[in-house]
């Protein structure tokens, strides 16, 4: 028996997703001129620090990682936004706990509303715990 292929229609699978709305991301989206700030004071390296690497070695592309998800209510701020290599990244989104510990994801305030990001400190590639800001890092106290 053989089954006959049926030209794809358009249209043919809009009863899987009848109400359709743009994702948050891309409502939302990263300015040029913020990702080149963010890339300029990762200076162009993954900003994780080398424990979070497999080997120790930044591992991929670099991905320009959103610590309080969009979906959550995170803004495309640089106070928000890390330069992550793309295993670290992936590492991040599968290991939720530590990566709140290491300050890559912002956990939600009150289990609701979001946390402000430039308020959680992360640690960074040489081992310090500092604050985002667009201007660079500010070292937490």
């Amino acid at each position: 028996m053989t089954l006959a292929r049926r030209p794809f229609r358009p249209g043919a699978f809009s009863t899987l997703r009848p109400s359709h709305k743009p994702s948050k991301r891309s409502q939302d989206p990263v300015a040029p001129e913020t990702y080149d700030l963010v890339y300029r004071r990762a200076g162009g390296r993954c900003e994780a620090p080398p424990d979070l690497h497999r080997d120790g070695e930044c591992r991929g592309r670099r991905h320009v990682h959103h610590r309080l998800p969009v979906s959550w209510g995170g803004r495309p701020d640089p106070e928000n936004l890390l330069v992550l290599c793309s295993w670290v990244h992936s590492w991040a989104h599968n290991h939720p706990v530590a990566a709140i510990v290491a300050g890559l994801i912002v956990p939600r305030r009150d289990g609701e509303r979001p946390s402000d990001p430039g308020r959680y400190p992360v640690t960074v590639a040489d081992g310090r715990r500092v604050l985002l800001t667009a201007e660079g890092y500010e070292e937490v106290a």
